[in-house]
Parts: structure tokens; sequence; C-alpha cells
């Protein structure tokens, strides 16, 4: 058995997907299984896949699935995933040449008796088109942490994208949650951070992934409104013990309301999803502040971007 999984969904992405495919030929170490999610594509994806199983240094497993979005591509993956380890890397980007052996020398790192409390190795990323490093160098000492103390100090030093390698035994275990009728794609941060509450990450300054924004439907440039909704819902009811150092937890509370507002969503309906009273009431006392804050960030938003 391979060592990692390299994972990608997909959807229409043909025209960005020999990108990925040609950085993972590059890789200075081969013993990994590409293993690709086709969540409803229509442009011929699977043709291209074929070219690349002809041409591959290294093992590909595609599975195509009725389009739900990515989130529900990753719950899909997990049937598939063999390896110890896995790694996404998305259809538009790429990883440096060196990205999997830097993994297998992270994870060989740690010492044997801190290795079961980590799920995963968190890299840094850079984005293709400045050269930017996406988030400052993780501070000294932080792998020694332990539990909240770790997780606040990895919310605290987090910026932008921080790639992720996991154990595929624990990650696989957490699935994202599925809203009927959605779509669109929930971020992976907010699986991310519900594992953070039980297990704890092993922070490197590597860069993991080469990251492009210059896809005509990336996902930053067609974000639909119900993803706040949802990133906000789950945020309340999975991770509230959180609150009290985690902005996420605090700006969900606030932006509930008028996210629901603007997805179409019914007040009554916003409430019943609430999974305890005291959130309820919670967000109910927020919701006149939040209504002010977001009127503020509409009118600022329209003048001056």
């Amino acid at each position: 058995m391979a060592y990692v999984t390299v994972f990608t969904p997909t959807y229409n992405r043909k025209h960005t997907l020999k990108r990925a495919f040609e950085s993972l030929q590059r890789q200075t170490f081969l013993d990994f299984i590409w293993l690709i999610v086709d969540d409803g594509s229509t442009d011929d994806t699977n043709e291209l896949v074929e070219e690349f199983k002809k041409e591959a240094v290294f093992p590909i497993e595609y599975y195509y699935k009725e389009n739900g979005g990515k989130h529900t591509a990753y719950n899909f993956s997990h049937e598939f995933v063999k390896t110890e380890y896995r790694i996404t890397l998305d259809s538009d980007d790429e990883l440096p040449d060196n990205t999997l052996e830097q993994i297998k020398k992270a994870w060989e790192s740690i010492p044997q008796e801190d290795y079961d409390r980590f799920w995963c190795l968190r890299g840094r990323c850079i984005v293709a088109e400045t050269g930017e490093v996406m988030s400052d160098e993780w501070p000294q000492g932080i792998n020694t942490l332990k539990g909240k103390k770790q997780h606040k100090q990895v919310l605290k030093a987090l910026k932008g994208e921080n790639p992720l390698c996991q154990k595929s035994n624990i990650f696989c275990k957490y699935l994202y949650p599925i809203y009927p009728g959605f779509k669109g794609t929930l971020p992976p941060g907010i699986i991310y951070e519900t594992v953070n509450s039980d297990y704890d990450q092993y922070c490197v300054n590597d860069i993991f992934t080469i990251y492009h924004t210059d896809t005509p439907n990336s996902l930053v440039k067609t974000i639909p409104p119900q993803r706040y909704y949802y990133m906000s819902q789950y945020c309340i009811n999975n991770m509230f013990e959180q609150v009290t150092y985690n902005k996420r937890i605090f700006k969900s509370l606030l932006s509930i309301y008028p996210n629901a507002k603007k997805s179409g969503i019914k007040f009554t309906e916003m409430m019943r999803d609430s999974n305890a009273w005291y959130k309820k009431l919670l967000i109910l006392t927020l919701m006149p502040f939040s209504v002010i804050v977001w009127t503020f960030k509409e009118i600022h938003d329209k003048h001056f971007k």
C-alpha cells in the first residue's frame, strides 16, 4: 500500500486539472496514490483522466458521483482512502516538487510518545500569482502545547490557506453536514476546527501547496449566499464550546440572521435549526446589533470596494 493519498475533488475543471497532474509527476517522492472524485463534471474530465493514466508514474483512482458540492466529494472519498495519510490537492492548484517528501520527513520527525495526539500536519501555502506566503511562520514551541492551549495559538497565528496532511483513520470519521438542495461548497475548515477540539496539530513551516486564484470559476469568485448561513449554523451547533477563544463562533452568532435573510431562510426555520435553547436566546439577543453591523458593512462594501 502506498504511503499517502493525494485527494482531488473536481467539478468541470478539465482546463486546470493538468496543472495539478504535472505537479504530481514532478514529485521527488512517488509512493502515493492520486484519488480523483469527480462531482458530476460535464466537461469530459473522465477522458482527460484516462490520458493521465497513460503517462502517470503513480497509480490514479477515478470515481464519478452525482453533483452535490465539494464537501460531499470529501465524504464520498472516505470509502476509497486506504493509506495512512491523505492530503487534498484542489483541482486548480499544485504541489511544490518536494511536498510529499517533506510530509514524510515531518511525520517521521514526531517523537513516538507524542505521535498519537496529532491528527494532522499543518503546513503553509504560497500564492502563485504573487509569490506571497499566506501565513507567518508558526510560533516557536507551538507543537509542545496541548489541547485548548495549542488550538488557541494556532487560531491566533492562522492566516489564509494552510494545507493539511491528515491521518486518514481520524479524518475519515468526521463527515461534512449535508443540507438538502444546497450544492455550494462548505469550507474544509469547519470540519478541521471540529477535529481540532479532539486532537492536536503538528505545525511545520514547509510550503505544501501553491494556491492559484486565476481560475474563472474559482470558488473565491462563486460563493452562494447559503454557504454563509450553513457555515454559521454548523459553527454554532457543533463548535460552541470554542466561543471564548475562536472568533469564528462569535461571528457566526452575529451573522446567522443576516445570512438567513440573504438566503431566503425564514426566521422560524433559522431558530428551529439551532440545537439548544441558550443558543437560540443568544441569537435573538444579538439580532438588533447584527442588523446594525451588517447594514453598515453592506454600505461600506458598496461604496469602498
